[in-house]
């Protein structure tokens, strides 16, 4: 239940992020646009890995 508050408020603040990062790039160039977004990407990616990792761990700890 925890985990899905923190879910829902991690989407809002990436809508504002994404309308922030859209307003500042207006008259930016399009590579440097997919860049940032690529690492946001991968930025997210790891830290889903991380979480995943950190519930394991838990699930062991619970069972031993």
């Amino acid at each position: 239940m925890f985990h899905g508050i923190i879910r829902v408020e991690s989407k809002v603040m990436r809508m504002d992020y994404l309308k922030i990062l859209k307003e500042f790039f207006k008259n930016k160039d399009n590579i440097v646009m997919a860049f940032l977004f690529g690492s946001v990407a991968v930025f997210n990616i790891y830290r889903l890995r991380q979480e995943r990792r950190e519930i394991n761990l838990y699930k062991m700890v619970a069972v031993s």
